[in-house]
This record gives structure tokens, sequence and C-alpha cells, in this order.
């Protein structure tokens, strides 16, 4: 099976939208502002089909986009650190919104029905990959009035097992929840598993961190095909960095934090962008985990 890299390319200026692949939030612009980021989503891949999807909401009552000349995309891009999909990567699909446009297209030439040539070299492992692609979807007024909804679907055949968040628990969106569920049970309840990590982190025990991190590495570790216990060793000297530098761990405080869950209901968080971090004493340098746990029969586990 070909070692093949996946990202989502996103560049926009005028708008206000959010994209996603499999219900990962990729990027979310909220004011119009210009935007040019690439994320990479090996961890949110999976064999069969995945749907990259674009929502855009309206800029005002009177007006979709800023300006005439706003607009939008998203590209699925497959590629390998060693450039034999040349330089830029090959997008396998690609989604626009623009004053006159809704497309999705894919920019790659069709050998045969299901199979897509990515390299001129007839020796090269990676002259062709199969997967699929769906017709473009298109929803309206959708998740809000006056929002527009386009998506793909895209199946891929990858060597990734079944990524465990996908088959945990389902938690209700934070929208969904009635105050009582979202202050009394989810804060408290994924605020605990927070703290443990915290308090160890007060320690400097990361002998005791790691375990907590065992799913979250090694699942990092076969997204991006590396060998086992590679970002084990790179978390583990990431922390220790931080205490060699004299780095001070903030506290956290369950009476101020946010709440997130991912839009699929199978990842959840506190605070954005993280809730964990070390600063120094003038506050001036920081260095933040991103960590989303998902649950199973009511226990937290660091997922990503």
């Amino acid at each position: 099976m070909k070692e093949i890299h996946y990202r989502v390319e996103v560049d926009a200026a005028g708008a206000k939208f959010i994209v996603l692949l499999n219900g990962y939030e990729v990027k979310l612009v909220s004011d119009g502002e210009l935007c040019r980021v690439d994320r990479p989503v090996n961890p949110y891949i999976v064999n069969g089909q995945n749907r990259l999807e674009l929502t855009v909401v309206p800029f005002s009552d009177e007006s979709f986009f800023e300006r005439q000349s706003s607009y939008v995309t998203a590209a699925l891009v497959a590629y390998d650190p060693d450039g034999k999909l040349g330089e830029h990567g090959k997008v396998v699909s690609k989604l626009r919104y623009d004053y006159a446009v809704i497309s999705g297209s894919a920019e790659i030439s069709l050998e045969r029905e299901g199979v897509f040539g990515y390299s001129s070299d007839e020796n090269s492992e990676f002259s062709s990959i199969e997967f699929s692609r769906e017709p473009l979807n298109l929803r309206k007024n959708y998740p809000v009035e006056g929002a527009v909804e386009i998506s793909m679907d895209i199946g891929l055949e990858t060597n990734f097992l079944p990524w465990k968040y996908l088959k945990s628990d389902t938690i209700p969106l934070v929208e969904d929840m009635t105050d009582e569920e979202f202050y009394d049970e989810f804060i408290p309840s994924i605020f605990r598993a927070y703290s443990s990590l915290h308090n160890a982190l007060k320690q400097q025990d990361i002998d005791s961190i790691m375990p907590l991190f065992a799913e979250r590495n090694a699942e990092m570790d076969s997204a991006f095909y590396c060998t086992p216990g590679t970002y084990e060793k790179q978390l583990r000297e990431s922390f220790q960095r931080q205490f060699d530098k004299g780095m001070i761990l903030a506290d956290i405080d369950a009476g101020y934090v946010e709440g997130f869950v991912s839009e699929n209901g199978k990842l959840a968080k506190l605070d954005d962008p993280y809730l964990i971090y070390f600063h120094d004493e003038e506050k001036s340098i920081f260095t933040g985990y991103d960590i989303w746990f998902r649950r199973e029969d009511d226990k937290w586990i660091i997922s990503r």
C-alpha cells in the first residue's frame, strides 16, 4: 500500500465559512478575513468513504459575500514527502464557492473509471491511485437560514485501521445540550480528565503522563507512517523541554472554560486553541497542547 499523505488546502477572501473533513473542523473563518492555510488530515482520513464539506454563511442580511471578488475554496490534496506526486501534490477534490460559481471538481486526469493518474513515470509506485468521487451535494439554508453547504464524497483506499474515535460514544453538540447538561455534566466530566493530566504535569511526572496519550500516539504513528513510538518520543521530549527551560504551567479553572464538540460528535475539548499550555515569566512565549478526547462508557480518552 502506498504511503500517501493528505492535506486540506483552504484559500478565501471576504467570506464567512467552515471547512470540514469527515466532521473534523479544518478551518473556521467568522469575519471574512483573508485566509490561506493547509492542514495535514491523515488522522481523519478513513479507508472508504470520506466527505469534504464547505459551508458558507451570509456576510450580512444584504449580501452573501463582502464584495463581488470574494471567494472560498477547499481542496483535498494527496502528496508525499519525497515529491513523487509533484512539488505541490495532486488535488483529489476541490470545492469552490464565489460570487457566481458553486463547483466541485477533481484536477487530475482520468485514466479509466475510478483510477486517476498521478505520475508520468511508469515505474513509480505512485503511477496511479484508485478512488471514487460522488457528485457534488448542495444544501441551502443549512445549517442556518441563508447558508449554503456544498460537499463531495470521495472513496479512498488506505492502509489505516479504523480510528477508535469513530466507534466511540456520540457526544451531543454544544448547541444541542441544555444548560444543565453542559454546565453540570459535560464541563465537570471532561475537566476531570484534563485535571489528571494537569496534576501530573505540575509534578513533572512524564512517566505517568505517557499512558494517557497511548492511543493518540499510536494512531499518529499509524497516520503518518512512523516507526511505533515516534510520537510518544516527540511528546515526551516536548514536555521535557518545557521543564528544562523553566516554563510555567498555566493554571486551569473549570469556571472559566469553553467547551467544544466536533461536528460529527465524536471528539470534544475545552478551550480554543488549548487549555493546557506553558508560558514564560513575562507571558510572551507560549507552548500549548491542543488535546481532543473521545468518550467511551463515560470515560474520557485522549484521541488527538
